[in-house]
């Protein structure tokens, strides 16, 4: 296989990784449109954990990556695995700008009202 086509077929893998993850996807119990302070504390809570989490396990790649020493090896985990793992990662970057949000807003609404 050609130069360009091994480059075609690892950005059709990238792609395809990408797709795999759903960038609105919202955890199961999760309601944006919560009228309480106490849920929007948990979800940035659970968004933040999920984030640590996230960022160990790419680390942790990045690791195996760096003692891998077959080139297809490293390419398959780097155009899927890692693929997916940062978009999910960016999913959960957002969940928690978002919930940081309405937690600004429920301070904002609890300072007004004193």
């Amino acid at each position: 296989m050609g130069y360009a086509a091994r480059v075609s077929e690892e950005k059709r893998a990238e792609l395809a990784a990408e797709g795999q993850v759903d960038i609105d996807r919202l955890l199961p119990g999760e309601h944006p449109d919560t009228q309480y302070p106490d849920d929007a504390k948990h979800w940035f809570t659970v968004y933040t954990e999920l984030v640590q989490g996230k960022m160990a396990m790419v680390t942790a790649i990045h690791q195996a990556l760096a003692s891998m020493q077959e080139a297809q090896a490293r390419q398959e985990i780097e155009s899927t695995d890692l693929v997916v793992m940062k978009r999910e990662l960016k999913r959960f970057e957002n969940r928690i700008e978002f919930w940081a949000k309405r937690n600004a807003e429920f301070q904002a609404a609890a300072s007004s009202q004193s």
